[in-house]
C-alpha cells in the first residue's frame, strides 16, 4: 500500500464518516469489522482479495509493534477519533478492535445531532501546548496573526 497524501486520507476518511452516518445502528458493527480487517490487510501487505479472518489475532498473523502502531494511527485518520497506542494488544482481533472502537464512534442519533460529514471537512491543525506556556504561545500567536494579517493587507500597512 502506496503511503497517502494528507488530502487523499482526508478524502479517504470523508468517504468512511459518511458511510458510517448511513450506516443503520444495527449494521455498523459489521461496517467496523470490515474496515478495520481492510486495514490490518494493508497493514500486513495483503492482496485485497485476501482479507485475515477477523477473529484471529494480529499477532499470529504476523503483525508486530510497528505494524500496530501504523495500524492505529491509520484508523485514527480514518475514522477521527483518537485511542491508545496499546490498543491492538488490548484488542488482539479485529473483532474485538471494532467492538472497542464502536463505543468511541457515534450513534444514529447522535450522528443526527452531530452531523460527521459537515466537520469532516474542517481540517484544523492541532497543536499541543506545554502546560505552563499557553500565555507564552499566545503572545506569539497574536504576534503572528498580526504579521500574517499585515502581509494579507498591504493597503491597511501603508496608511
Amino acid at each position: 500500500d502506496e503511503e497517502k497524501t494528507a488530502p487523499e486520507w482526508a478524502a479517504e476518511s470523508d468517504q468512511v464518516l459518511r458511510e458510517w452516518e448511513f450506516t443503520p445502528d444495527s449494521d455498523k458493527p459489521t461496517f467496523l469489522r470490515s474496515l478495520v480487517t481492510t486495514e490490518v490487510g494493508r497493514v500486513l501487505g495483503l492482496p485485497e482479495k485476501d482479507r485475515p479472518d477477523p477473529g484471529r489475532g494480529f499477532f499470529d498473523l504476523g503483525m508486530d509493534s510497528i505494524m500496530a502502531i501504523d495500524l492505529k494511527k491509520r484508523l485514527e485518520s480514518l475514522l477521527r477519533i483518537e485511542f491508545p497506542a496499546t490498543a491492538a494488544f488490548d484488542y488482539p482481533t479485529a473483532n474485538s478492535l471494532a467492538d472497542y472502537l464502536r463505543e468511541s464512534l457515534p450513534t444514529d442519533q447522535e450522528s443526527a445531532d452531530h452531523n460527521p460529514a459537515e466537520t469532516a471537512t474542517d481540517h484544523e491543525p492541532q497543536i499541543d501546548v506545554p502546560s505552563g506556556t499557553s500565555g507564552d504561545i499566545g503572545n506569539k500567536l497574536a504576534r503572528l496573526e498580526a504579521m500574517i494579517g499585515r502581509s494579507e493587507n498591504p493597503e491597511k500597512n501603508s496608511g
